[in-house]
């Protein structure tokens, strides 16, 4: 079982409890696989036959290699959330070690793909920011608890409810959906770690953050209120970002974005409810650039929502925990939402096969070893 501290006493002695190891904390492969397209060298002895061969040979090939891929991501995975739930239960304050590459590797890798689709204006999100300004506090102003504060709550508010906005989901063998996993939980666990155990480590990983100004769990609770949390939060990040990102996505390349067909979450939320068709109405009367800016008020509104939800997570550590399992499991439950969508149709045709003929084949074996609901139509698979 996995053991992770929820609290420390007066003396500091930690309290541990353990939790089931799905829900233990998930994140996303740390390694970026790279697949290479084969080609078909067969020739056919008829132009036509060898037309159908090509076409046959190009979509077994692809076929071939989206598994490969696939299941490379999902092996590595699944490696990620055992060392990263390791890491988090047995040195909290060394996860910046993880963190850092693994968003630098992603991002970049992203960066790449989006731009190929036009789709790279998606990086000046809010997301990318708090990741990039978590990555700035850890190596660059460790010693500053006001930044602490400013990425707490950003990082446990917005970032951390985006999740369930956009339904983001723990798909292992999906690079795209890991990333977006990856993005939005990565500095939720980061400082719930640095938050909970930075002011306890003596160790060198930990001596290094000051995330109080007297950095003990007493000073954290008395020396800041919930206004403070977020007034730092909103005038030292989010209305800088908010700022820029009207001035130089709605303003300034507004037309240049629109003409080359790029896309932002600008037209991503147009399509998505409840917002969306607000947002639609609002166009066919009022100017673009002022439906754009009310809808930046939409999302500092939900902005300030959940930062005052953060704020509860800063004073109670088993709140925060209980908090980042909730968002956790959240991701899980919507890749299997995902999953038995792509399953239902082969369990059925399994289910049908198993019915009718009684056979099994090799591959009904796997899955009827997988699934104990289909396994119980027929005789029991042994070890």
């Amino acid at each position: 079982m996995w053991a992770l501290p929820l609290a420390l006493s007066e003396d500091g002695e930690e309290y541990k409890i353990d939790v089931l190891q799905s829900l233990a904390v998930l994140l996303p492969a740390v390694a970026v696989c790279w697949a290479v397209f084969s080609q078909s060298k067969t020739i056919a002895a008829f132009a036509q036959l060898g037309g159908v061969q090509t076409r046959n040979d190009a979509r077994e090939n692809l076929a071939r290699k989206a598994i490969r891929v696939d299941k490379q991501w999902f092996n590595f995975g699944v490696l990620n959330g055992y060392i990263t739930a390791y890491i988090i239960g047995a040195w909290p304050c060394a996860y910046y070690l993880f963190y850092t590459p693994k968003i630098l590797v992603l991002t970049t890798l992203r960066l790449v793909t989006f731009y190929k689709k036009k789709q790279h204006f998606l990086l000046w999100d809010f997301c990318y920011w708090v990741n990039f300004a978590c990555i700035f506090y850890c190596w660059i102003m460790p010693a500053s608890p006001w930044l602490f504060r400013v990425m707490f709550i950003c990082a446990n508010g917005p970032l951390a409810w985006s999740v369930l906005a956009f339904n983001h989901a723990m798909i292992f063998h999906s690079y795209a959906h890991i990333t977006s996993v990856v993005i939005h939980t990565s500095p939720l666990i980061l400082t719930y770690g640095l938050r909970w155990y930075g002011t306890t480590d003596e160790s060198f990983l930990g001596s290094r953050f000051v995330v109080c100004d007297g950095n003990t769990l007493d000073a954290c609770f008395t020396e800041v209120g919930f206004a403070q949390l977020i007034w730092e939060a909103l005038t030292g990040f989010y209305l800088w970002w908010m700022l820029i990102y009207y001035l130089w996505i709605f303003v300034a390349l507004g037309s240049y974005v629109e003409q080359r067909g790029y896309q932002t979450l600008w037209d991503r939320i147009l399509i998505m409810k409840p917002v969306g068709p607000v947002l639609q109405r609002l166009l066919e009367k009022f100017p673009k650039l002022l439906v754009q800016f009310v809808y930046l008020l939409i999302h500092l509104m939900f902005s300030v929502g959940t930062m005052c939800v953060a704020c509860i997570l800063w004073y109670y550590q088993l709140a925060h925990f209980l908090f980042m399992s909730a968002i956790m499991f959240s991701t899980v439950k919507n890749a299997g939402l995902f999953y038995f969508e792509v399953f239902e149709k082969h369990y059925k045709d399994v289910a049908e096969e198993v019915a009718t003929s009684g056979k099994q084949d090799a591959l009904s074996k796997k899955i009827l070893a997988a699934s104990p609901a289909l396994a119980e139509m027929t005789n029991p698979i042994g070890c």
